[in-house]
């Protein structure tokens, strides 16, 4: 039997909507891929789900006795990968998003030069688990280079998730894999960054039926403001700051436009603004200094710092 072309990586935890993700597999036009459904030692019977398709989809399950997710969610993500054989292109999934019906075959009909050399991207709208409400996302060109990606997601005109990108396994070694960061915040961005800068770029299917549907849910971190959650979601944007500016110097002739300035690199200083009513004084200070002593800036970081303490004051 063949190797099959793609590897689908599931590093799953929750239960909730896993069978309407794994049906949305099964209903690929081609079936040229193998699922990988890595239980991180979840508290719910995964597997009672999961073997209802082992008929159905050529799919290997492995529970971890041991939860990495809650500690190390990259770690847990990379221990994923290396249930796989030798798929050439890897798609990291999760367990609660949809694909739609022809998303495997229109990376198939990508020509394989193209597939083999870049970063492969699929349109996305929001599916909103309240209402079923798909909210379209800002639409990506055909293709991007590192620069164009960095610079859309700084501005806000871009959005990306784990889930729309697939690369060739040679990338992701080259790449040394996924960037790390505390709760995986940022660590799929650091890593497009990274992977399309060591590649031809990023290019994207834009095809009938061939979307990926991030669904937004209360299960999901991202809407996740509370105290620690925050201050932990803030130390990590500093962390990919540093990351980006170190990346940027090595590999200046991938980012022309944007480079290792202030300009591209102060996104945690607003983030921290903007969070100001739900920080302490003493947090905005230490997260400033932390952000001067990983990242530079020290003048505009100083002034971001005061700007936060006097609005947070005023607030009072």
């Amino acid at each position: 039997m063949s190797t099959p072309a793609v590897a689908i990586i599931i590093p799953a935890y929750k239960p909730d909507f896993l069978r309407a993700t794994l049906d949305s597999i099964a209903a690929q036009t081609v079936k040229d891929f193998h699922v990988y459904v890595a239980d991180d030692c979840s508290p719910h019977d995964l597997h009672a789900i999961v073997k209802d398709f082992e008929n159905i989809l050529p799919l290997t399950y492995h529970r971890f006795e041991k939860n990495m997710g809650g500690s190390d969610l990259v770690g847990h993500w990379h221990r994923s990968i290396r249930l796989s054989g030798d798929e050439k292109w890897i798609w990291m999934w999760s367990d609660d998003d949809i694909m739609q019906p022809r998303c495997i075959e229109s990376f198939l009909q990508l020509p394989t030069e193209t597939r083999s050399s870049s970063l492969v991207h699929f349109q996305l709208d929001i599916l909103d688990s309240a209402t079923g409400q798909l909210i379209p996302s800002p639409r990506y060109p055909e293709h991007l280079s590192a620069d164009e990606y960095l610079r859309g997601k700084l501005t806000g005109s871009l959005t990306s998730y784990v889930v729309e990108f697939i690369f060739p396994r040679s990338l992701y070694l080259r790449a040394g894999g996924f960037e790390n960061f505390d709760l995986a915040w940022g660590a799929d961005f650091m890593t497009w960054v990274k992977m399309a800068a060591l590649s031809d770029g990023i290019v994207t299917v834009d095809a009938p039926e061939s979307k990926v549907l991030w669904r937004r849910s209360d299960l999901n971190i991202s809407p996740d403001f509370s105290y620690p959650t925050t201050l932990r979601k803030l130390s990590a944007l500093i962390d990919n700051a540093a990351f980006l500016k170190s990346f940027m110097k090595e590999h200046p002739e991938s980012f022309p436009s944007t480079g290792p300035t202030f300009r591209w690199l102060r996104f945690p200083l607003g983030e921290i603004y903007r969070k100001r009513s739900i920080l302490k004084p003493s947090d905005i200070l230490r997260l400033n200094h932390r952000y001067r002593r990983q990242v530079g800036f020290a003048a505009q970081a100083t002034a971001a710092c005061g700007a936060s303490l006097i609005s947070k004051t005023l607030k009072r």
